[in-house]
């Protein structure tokens, strides 16, 4: 309801309020002065029919308040689910821009002979294509992690790669939480076993 309208039905009821206190003094005047043509049962019907009057504008004007609530209360759902939509679309971005970013870092060490760097990067991409539900390069990912896990066989200096791994950890850690992982699980887990072989370096222990 526009302000105007409350305005203008708050003004009403003010009036309508004034009126039945000056008649309802009006009655009781008469009926104190005995005039005879202002019965009891007149003066009391009056007075009921005043009442009726009122709680009928009353209640009216607080289903008009709940209507106005309700649709105030879907206004903000909408608003809500709206928000949550563009947060969604907003997190997929950046997951899927984390994706991109991971597979280029993975292809310069690849392309460098740093296996053990390129790995870890093609794990993190595909952390983030998981997370947000883009499958287009899971199976280059898969093919390419497999890849460098086999490459990578006496070409890792443990110590050198600690934050390398420190990382893959976390992102080794972070796939198997997330639901679409149980379609990769058994080829992610054979291509990890291939590198741990290789490394002897086990992610699954902290």
């Amino acid at each position: 309801m526009k302000l105007e309208t409350k305005i203008k039905w708050a003004i009403t009821l003010s009036i309508m309020a004034i009126a039945s206190v000056i008649t309802c003094v009006t009655i009781w005047a008469c009926k104190n002065l005995e005039l005879k043509a202002i019965s009891l049962e007149v003066f009391i019907g009056v007075i009921v029919a005043l009442l009726a009057v009122i709680v009928t504008f009353v209640v009216a004007w607080q289903i008009n308040n709940t209507l106005e609530i309700n649709k105030k209360i879907e206004e903000q759902d909408r608003i809500k689910q709206s928000l949550e939509e563009q947060k969604s679309k907003i997190d997929r971005m950046y997951y899927d821009l984390k994706h991109s970013v991971s597979i280029s870092y993975a292809l310069n060490a690849e392309t460098s002979k740093d296996f053990c760097y390129a790995f870890c990067y093609y794990v993190r991409a595909l952390e983030n294509a998981l997370i947000s539900n883009n499958f287009t390069n899971v199976e280059t990912l898969l093919f390419s992690m497999e890849r460098c896990a086999k490459s990578i066989a006496g070409t890792t200096d443990v110590d050198a790669d600690r934050k390398c791994f420190s990382s893959l950890k976390e992102s080794h850690k972070n796939i198997q939480t997330i639901s679409s992982f149980l379609c990769i699980k058994l080829r992610y887990e054979n291509i990890i076993n291939v590198f741990i072989n290789n490394t002897r370096v086990d992610i699954d222990n902290n």
